[in-house]
Order: structure tokens, then sequence, then C-alpha cells
């Protein structure tokens, strides 16, 4: 009986050490690394141990892209508009400012880009998101196909507004037809081919974005 114990209880440390191991390797793996952009700052699901964050600014943007240091592939690119002039406070009368901010999909041959349109407030250091006017997609890239059933959607950080933080997320499909590809291996990066001679993608993109204090 004590031996029946004895083997009981070493089960049990084992499983208690192995859950720990792991649980310890899955909160490395989802290391959160903060960006800053113009004035908003994006939560990045990149360790800086392996990935490189090149910062970019010009007279109309502020970009980010994230770089695989191993390999040299692009993750992402992250940005923010300077000029967003075009927005007229018929739309957000109530807005002192507007923030667009944008993430790309880019699997080498399409890239996708999921915009977020925001009103915010400023006073000195005080900084509040005060709603989320848009959230779509857009085809920024230069090869010949269609984003559809395109889905885009943002959520408070505190479950209401104002907010300091929001999650802008989207889904999306990128289809290709055949003829389109321009000799570019779809298939080996995620395309399935259809039986309307299509290649088709389902994509997916989301962070989290912070303003103010």
């Amino acid at each position: 009986m004590k031996k029946k114990s004895r083997i009981l209880a070493l089960f049990t440390l084992v499983s208690v050490l192995l859950f720990t191991f792991a649980g310890g390797a899955s909160a490395k793996e989802e290391q959160i690394h903060t960006v800053k952009l113009n004035d908003i700052s994006v939560e990045l699901p990149y360790d800086p141990n392996l990935y490189d964050f090149v910062r970019n600014e010009t007279s109309t943007e502020v970009t980010v892209t994230v770089i695989e240091r191993s390999s040299g592939k692009v993750e992402t690119t992250i940005g923010e508009l300077k000029d967003n002039n075009y927005f007229t406070r018929e739309i957000a009368p109530a807005a002192t400012d507007i923030k667009t901010i944008y993430q790309d999909y880019n699997d080498g041959f399409a890239i996708a880009r999921l915009y977020a349109v925001l009103s915010v407030y400023s006073s000195g250091s005080f900084g509040q998101i005060n709603s989320v006017l848009d959230t779509y997609w857009a085809n920024v890239g230069d090869g010949v196909y269609t984003i559809e059933d395109a889905h885009a959607n943002s959520v408070s950080g505190t479950g209401k507004f104002p907010t300091n933080k929001i999650s802008v997320s989207g889904t999306a499909v990128i289809d290709v037809a055949f003829d389109q590809t321009g000799g570019f291996d779809l298939a080996g990066i995620g395309y399935s081919l259809t039986t309307s001679n299509h290649f088709r993608k389902a994509i997916q993109k989301g962070y989290t974005y912070t303003y103010g204090n």
C-alpha cells in the first residue's frame, strides 16, 4: 500500500512539473512587445530577441515593420497616418482629432491592409479614444486579386468608450484567378484551388492599440 502511495505521489509531482514547464513555455511564446507609431502604440506578439522592429517615418505616416531575424522574412507592417484631413467634422463633429492606423497581412503575393479610424481627445499628457469611426480592409498590393468576405471590428479594452485601449481584428478571403498568379506558387503559401479555377486563402489579423494615459 505504501509503495502504491509513493508511486502515486511521484506521478503527481511529475505531472505538476510537466504542466508548469509547458505553461512557462507558452507564456514565453506569447511575449508581447509594445512599439510606438506616431501617437498610437501597438502591442505585438513578437519576441524582440527573435525579431527586428524597423521604424520608418515620412511626412505622411509612421510605420514599423516586423522582420524575423533568422530568415529575414517580413511578418507584418503596422502604420499610423499623419494626415487625416479627408475626414470632415460632419463625419466626426465631436472629435478633437482623427487617427488612422493599419496593420498589413503580407504573404509575399498579396497585401491586405486592415484599417481603423479613431476619434481621439487629448489635453496635455491626458489622452483617450472617444470612439472607433470605421474599420475596413483594403487591397494595397501590386498583384491582381480581390479581397472578399471581409469582416472587421474593434472592441474597447475596458468594455466601454472613452477608453485608452482597443483591439482591432478582422478576417477576409483573398481570391486570385488562376491566370493571374504570375507564375507564383500560391499553393505553397496556403492557397487552395477551387473548382472555378480560382485560388483562395482565408486570412486574419488582430492587434491591440493604446492611446493616452
